[in-house]
């Protein structure tokens, strides 16, 4: 019997397993293209052991155990037959599940556990060789994998709740929260805003979340809250409409007293949408530093496999801001949405969740 896992975490493992079948990794064009260069992979390494593939026809694979540790040959093949089996399996699955192609894989490979370990920056490590330079660098990636379904790039948690000041709002809370139905938020938002209610923009409610904001610019918390508000007003989901409705009607300028134009804001959000792939978390405070330190992995939904290296790090900007979207997540278990009042003073929460487009 295999591991269950879903959809993300067998994702990392098929992705682990194309590196190993195809060497290294084809960097990307911001349209998921493979582009012209290729990234030689010369190691894998997984916790405790090592998978080299510098040989041209079997992976040497270097565990624990005698003096000396083990070595023991897989031939490519082997991996690469795995392959559309492994695809097949991760398309058809749904919640956790079982991946039957993977059990015996897993044996030869000598994996016992799927999950990275906690102290792992990215989803895989590798030694990667630089075409610039020829020299070999141990780095680590993100994956992120388009395999049965588009994935999130913002996970949604009540950390990337933003706090409205309903100013102006003399109504019931009551029925403004009794509004329901699948555009309950969107609902709720216009009949605050038809009764006269001026929204008023504090930041996150998480101060780990506005601190790590902050960092990366000190007006990204407003910036954010702006973009947040035009979406439940039903001005947009993608990222890149959002930002040409901001920047048109001036509502940083307003808010802020800086004049921002598009370009501006485009660069801010590519900004922050780099840092989040590549370690950035709502919840736990950030040095400013990139966790995944080699790049950025996309499985295609063919099972085929580019990345975003460090070295075409304005192409990844520009994927990610071209490609990604607002979306709603459940009001209930992120607790937003909600007219509440304290001090005397009435608040709504607005959550952020970002998604890359279908």
């Amino acid at each position: 019997m295999t591991e269950r896992l879903n959809k993300g975490e067998w994702s990392e493992f098929y992705a682990f397993l194309k590196i190993l079948s195809d060497k290294g990794l084809r960097a990307a064009n911001s349209d998921l293209t493979p582009g012209d260069t290729f990234f030689a992979v010369r190691k894998v390494l997984r916790g405790d052991r090592v998978y080299s593939l510098a040989c041209p026809d079997k992976i040497t694979l270097k565990s624990p155990g005698g003096l000396f540790g083990e070595e023991t040959e897989i031939p490519y093949e082997l991996v690469r037959e795995s392959l559309p089996g492994l695809l097949a399996e991760i398309t058809a699955g749904s919640g956790t599940f079982e991946a039957p192609t993977a059990a015996e894989l897993m044996q030869t490979l000598k994996i016992e556990n799927l999950k990275a370990s906690a102290d792992q920056k990215g989803d895989i490590k590798v030694v990667v060789r630089d075409p610039l330079t020829g020299a070999d660098h141990e780095v680590e990636f993100s994956i992120k994998s388009y395999i049965g379904g588009s994935p999130t790039l913002l996970n949604a948690s009540k950390a990337t709740n933003f706090v409205f000041r309903l100013d102006g709002f003399s109504g019931s809370a009551s029925d403004i929260n009794g509004i329901d139905g699948r555009s309950k938020v969107r609902d709720r938002v216009e009949a605050l805003r038809s009764a006269g209610t001026e929204f008023t923009a504090l930041g996150a409610s998480a101060q780990t979340f506005s601190r790590n904001l902050r960092r990366i610019d000190s007006l990204l918390p407003q910036i954010c809250a702006q973009a947040l508000l035009q979406f439940y007003s039903g001005r947009g989901s993608s990222l890149s409409d959002l930002v040409k409705y901001i920047a048109k009607h001036k509502l940083i300028t307003d808010v802020t007293g800086v004049p921002f134009d598009e370009e501006d804001l485009k660069y801010k959000f590519k900004q922050l949408l780099i840092n989040v792939a590549l370690g950035m978390f709502p919840n736990k405070t950030w040095d400013g530093f990139l966790r995944a330190d080699g790049g950025y992995i996309i499985v295609r939904p063919d099972g085929n496999q580019v990345c975003f290296h460090i070295h075409n790090i304005a192409e990844l900007g520009e994927y990610l801001f071209q490609q990604t979207k607002f979306e709603t997540a459940s009001t209930t278990r992120h607790k937003f949405a909600t007219v509440y009042k304290n001090a005397g003073q009435y608040y709504m929460d607005l959550n952020l969740q970002i998604r890359f487009k279908g």
